[in-house]
């Protein structure tokens, strides 16, 4: 199958362990391993996409999900506070519930690498340690849109976004597929910068439906949507 990822992206994912957040370099927000490839999804908002136009997909039906990934908000001279571990795991097993309850319904999901198997590497990225309002218990301690500052001297503000990753490996290790989205990427999301719970849960589900249209289509040999 021929994955190219045009409105593909989920975040939904396997946790094999404690949720922790990372800190990537800042020439390097996420996972993927090289955004100077990533493209423009023609006519869709807020995605990106990258797929390695040499590599036969469609051999493969077997895809390994590594354990989920979270990167928080970079570009301050201070790092950001760090997030509640039970705030993490909320967020990740939620994403992992959706991501697999889309991905099963076609493809074999497996517990480790193989000749045969597609690495899925997935990411949230973009998170800000934020206080909720006085007395509102469902908002998630977290800026979902935010300022991270200047660019360069004089430049406007660079305004930062909850953001899911995704990165495909072929079984040598080479990536071969990514793909990066927002919430821009559906209007009808929530798109405030504070979110709740509630709000979360069809953001994650939007970008796990596209993520597996994108596949169906990619294995079908269609455009994608």
């Amino acid at each position: 199958m021929k994955i190219r990822f045009a409105s593909a992206i989920c975040i939904a994912l396997c946790l094999a362990g404690p949720a922790r957040a990372d800190m990537p370099p800042p020439h390097q927000p996420g996972l993927i391993q090289d955004y100077a490839r990533l493209q423009e999804a023609p006519g869709k908002d807020g995605i990106k996409r990258y797929v390695d136009a040499r590599f036969d997909f469609k051999p493969y039906s077997k895809l390994y999900i590594t354990p989920v990934k979270v990167f928080l908000a970079g570009g301050s001279a201070e790092p950001p506070a760090p997030i509640d571990p039970q705030v993490l795991a909320r967020i990740t097993d939620m994403f992992k519930t959706a991501f697999t309850e889309e991905a099963k319904q076609d493809y074999q999901l497996v517990n480790h690498p193989g000749p045969d198997t597609l690495q899925v590497r997935l990411a949230v990225t973009g998170l800000q340690p934020a206080k909720p309002p006085i007395g509102v218990t469902d908002f998630i301690p977290i800026k979902a849109l935010f300022n991270l500052g200047r660019e360069a001297a004089g430049a406007g503000p660079r305004v930062a976004e909850l953001s899911a990753e995704l990165s495909v490996l072929a079984p040598d290790g080479n990536e071969v597929g990514a793909a990066l989205a927002t919430r821009k990427s559906e209007k009808t999301l929530a798109q405030s910068s504070q979110i709740t719970w509630q709000d979360l849960e069809p953001i994650v589900n939007a970008w796990a439906k596209l993520f597996h249209r994108g596949l169906d289509n990619a294995k079908a040999g269609q455009p994608q949507p």
